[in-house]
């Protein structure tokens, strides 16, 4: 009961404070001239308008929260299971009524606002730490598994199994052998041509990096972005990802063809010959690069080598078989079309597009992490050090919470230097809530499948928040 109040209460912190950002919430206030109640009402008075029914909103919202939150510290209270939990619970308690008097007087007398997000930075953390500290608790008081019972020894190296695995742990076992190189005899007409070709540029992976672009694009321009000098970045932003993506076919063939999701990728299978697939990621990164010139500037084209760079050096040879946090670091990537969208329209690299980019590279590990899981057996055959391989999945797990957790503080401080408005702090509020769900399921469940619900629901997060971005911006 305390780990699931501690879910829905950091979900509701996320949408009192990421809607207080809203211009539209400030202007409504005045509408109610006393408080806690709404000018001496405890129901908002309807010919005053919908002003007045936002600003009281706000505030039943404001109080859900904190009856949420007390209700959270009594129930880890009485569960008894993790102290540290309790201890962070009770900070957060005590913060939270501070916290709301500091935003009535910012409301109020329209002074800065730091110390009041800063306040609301720190009980969002102490919630998120009892969260994870009370999904710890959880686990520990579960039956240990019948290797433990019977003292067995963890394995030893990379792949230490969580000391609290199910059998659904176990990632399932393909119908089909996992090719390897000797395995696969070379048949170049296997794969249709334009659609070998196609795979190599990991189109799949352009829509969300594109909505990343097109939210920077808006938030710079508005509803005044010229929608040609938009379409012609997004498809300087599309031949990169083309060219990324096949440089990263070429640099892992050989893995890849040891990963049963991978295996069937056009160098893996030699369907494209290595010699061609190079000519043609060099021949899209060129014409990424005119692209961007042509339709923005020197500035967007030298961010955009820079992206093709750092995924196809930095994360595919550097990071990516070296290092756990590769994840995370690698998640710089995706926030590079935040910095592409905002330069082609402005020539410069904004606050905005910045803070924008740190959601991107919050939410990465959050989202990633994931797949790691559910394909952590393909990734330790490969030999790449992903967290799942080499922690375990209860870490990894953990790990996931953390991120979702910096995730909605990373946008909650997007949200404070651009003021997305009421419908942005909703729709993310609505998507964080089903990010979370699946994340607790994740943590009882513990299948492949819990991961994969996960993986989806975080790409249902990202994009409502470039979504909700885009439409406040031109609507």
């Amino acid at each position: 009961m305390a780990t699931t109040l501690a879910a829905a209460t950091l979900v509701g912190l996320y949408g009192v404070v990421v809607a207080g950002t809203a211009d539209a919430v400030a202007n409504a206030e005045a509408t109610c001239t006393t408080w806690p109640t709404c000018t001496g009402r405890l129901l908002p008075s309807l010919h005053r308008g919908w002003r007045s029914l936002l600003a009281w909103s706000h505030r039943a919202a404001v109080l859900l929260v904190a009856v949420l939150l007390v209700a959270t510290t009594v129930a880890a209270l009485r569960e008894r299971r993790s102290f540290r939990a309790v201890a962070a619970l009770a900070v957060a308690a005590v913060l939270y009524p501070g916290e709301v008097v500091v935003g009535r007087v910012v409301f109020r007398t329209g002074s800065d606002a730091t110390l009041h997000f800063a306040l609301a930075a720190v009980i969002v953390f102490d919630v998120l730490a009892a969260l994870v500290w009370l999904l710890d608790a959880e686990r520990a008081a579960e039956t240990p598994s019948p290797a433990s019972a019977l003292g067995g020894a963890p394995a030893v190296g990379g792949t230490q199994p969580d000391a609290t695995s199910t059998p659904t742990d176990a990632t399932p076992t393909p119908t089909d052998a996992t090719p390897t190189p000797t395995d696969v005899t070379p048949a170049p007409s296997s794969f249709p041509r334009l659609r070998a070709y196609g795979s190599l540029m990991k189109l799949k992976l352009s829509w969300l990096l594109c909505l990343v672009a097109l939210a920077a694009m808006v938030l710079a321009r508005g509803a005044s972005l010229d929608p040609v000098t938009a379409a012609g970045t997004l498809l300087g932003g599309v031949l990169a990802v083309g060219a990324s993506g096949t440089f990263n076919h070429v640099l892992e063939r050989g893995r890849d063809a040891e990963m049963a999701r991978t295996a069937d990728r056009p160098l893996a299978t030699r369907s494209v010959p290595v010699r061609n697939a190079v000519a043609f990621g060099v021949a899209l990164l060129v014409l990424s690069v005119a692209t961007f010139v042509a339709f923005g500037n020197a500035l967007a084209a030298a961010l955009g080598v820079g992206a093709i760079a750092f995924y196809t050096v930095g994360y595919t040879v550097v990071l990516k078989p070296n290092t756990t946090w590769n994840t995370f670091v690698g998640g710089a990537v995706g926030a590079f079309p935040a910095l592409i969208g905002w330069a082609a329209v402005t020539g410069d690299v904004g606050t905005p597009a910045l803070a924008l980019g740190a959601v991107v590279l919050c939410w990465t590990p959050a989202h990633f992490h994931n797949l790691a899981l559910a394909y952590r057996e393909d990734y330790a055959n490969a030999g790449y050090p992903m967290l799942s391989v080499v922690r375990g999945p209860a870490v990894t797990r953990r790990r996931v919470v953390w991120f979702l957790g910096l995730t909605l503080l990373a946008t909650v401080a997007f949200a404070a230097l651009t003021h997305p408005g009421v419908g942005f702090a909703l729709a993310t509020t609505a998507a964080t809530g089903v990010f979370a769900v699946t994340v607790l399921r994740l943590h009882r469940e513990r299948t492949d499948a819990a991961a994969m619900r996960s993986f989806h629901a975080s790409n249902v997060f990202l994009a409502t928040v470039l979504c909700a971005v885009v439409l406040g911006g031109v609507v």
